[in-house]
């Protein structure tokens, strides 16, 4: 079983093999992972609620005519990239908390 590997930016700690499920140092590798993971979904989380709140201002201010189409549509674009992140931290989250139950063997 593979203990590490490489998923987007997100480089894992170990790129080793792990010689039985429950091998520690793979699950304790593993759960650091997950760990930070939690952590990415939360900073994440916290992104996309000001991305969601500068599209609100945006749109209003679209609306009444005080920014430009190409300054709401980069609104858009900043909102539609704070959903992808958000999006590629929970499925990393999945990725270590998967790679951990496999390590410990469950």
């Amino acid at each position: 079983m593979r203990c590490g590997g490489s998923y987007g930016k997100k480089n894992y700690l170990d790129s080793g093999h792990c010689s039985y499920s429950g091998n520690s140092v793979c699950s304790k590798e593993n759960g650091k992972d997950a760990k930070g993971e939690e952590e990415t979904i939360v900073s994440q989380r916290e992104n996309l609620g000001q991305a969601e709140e500068a599209m609100q201002i945006a749109e209003t201010r679209y609306v009444s005519g005080m920014i430009t189409n190409l300054e709401f549509m980069d609104t858009q674009l900043a909102l539609t990239q704070a959903k992808t992140a958000y999006l590629q931290a929970l499925a990393n989250y999945l990725i270590a908390k998967a790679k951990l139950i496999e390590a410990v063997g469950r």
